[in-house]
């Protein structure tokens, strides 16, 4: 009794296998490249009721270095960076997105730079704010 037949119908389950993985493993370090060269910036999230902190660090940036901005509900974060070495200076660019939702008052953001901490509060919108409601 033959329980498999050889015929050149039959396909190989396995033989897309090695492609997925490799193409896993790109996307993989594709997107953490950059968290682990050092060239995307560490931030802590914290949230209240009235607002969102955003505290990064950016030890050795300037104040006129930075940029932060504010569209379509997503803080980006950019700043510059020399660094000297005995071979010379080299300048990085450090950049982080942060998607933040629609509830943020954007036209109230403030951001100040002190110690080389970067810190963001984005006061949220009234109508979004919890509202406590009396049952009767």
């Amino acid at each position: 009794m033959t329980l498999f037949k050889n015929s050149q119908n039959y396909q190989d389950p396995f033989a897309g296998l090695d492609a997925l993985l490799d193409h896993f493993s790109r996307g993989f370090r594709d997107t953490f490249s950059d968290a682990v060269s050092g060239r995307q910036i560490p931030v802590n999230l914290y949230a209240t009721e009235d607002a969102y902190e955003v505290r990064a660090e950016m030890p050795g940036v300037r104040k006129e270095d930075v940029s932060v901005e504010i569209e379509n509900a997503v803080l980006s974060i950019r700043a510059k960076r020399s660094v000297e070495s005995g071979s010379g200076a080299a300048e990085f660019t450090l950049a982080r997105d942060i998607t933040v939702g629609d509830d943020v008052a954007a036209d109230k953001v403030k951001a100040r730079i002190e110690n080389g901490i970067l810190s963001i509060h984005l006061p949220k919108r009234e109508a979004r704010k919890p509202k406590a409601i009396k049952v009767a």
